[in-house]
Formats: C-alpha cells, sequence, structure tokens
C-alpha cells in the first residue's frame, strides 16, 4: 500500500521507495508522479527527474 508521496509502505525503509517507483510499470509511473505533483512535493519531483534521467542515460549507454 503507497502511503503519502514518498510511496513507502510499512515494511519497507523510506530510502528503498525510488527503487521501487523505477521497477513499477510506465502506468503506475504515471500515476505515482500526478500524486507527487497533486501534492506539490517539490523534492520528490525533483527526485523522480534526476532517476528518470539517469535510467534513461543507462539505457542509451547499454
Amino acid at each position: 500500500m503507497i502511503k503519502e508521496s514518498r510511496m513507502t509502505t510499512a515494511n519497507e525503509p523510506s530510502d528503498l521507495w525510488m527503487t521501487r517507483f523505477l521497477r513499477e510499470s510506465e502506468q503506475q509511473k504515471m500515476q505515482l508522479i500526478r500524486e507527487a505533483r497533486k501534492n506539490n512535493d517539490i523534492p520528490l519531483m525533483n527526485s523522480i527527474s534526476f532517476h528518470l534521467a539517469q535510467r534513461n542515460q543507462q539505457h542509451l549507454i547499454g
């Protein structure tokens, strides 16, 4: 169950939320991004943007 905009569960450390986010389907990623925008969570949006850019760079390298 997703809790607040940090995408953590009761049994999951908060530092694993981005790993979990990146493993989600594209449709689920878009839903989580909409939730972060709705909550005006700027640090989370910045982190999502950074990690998606890193993922995209890895696809270009690989």
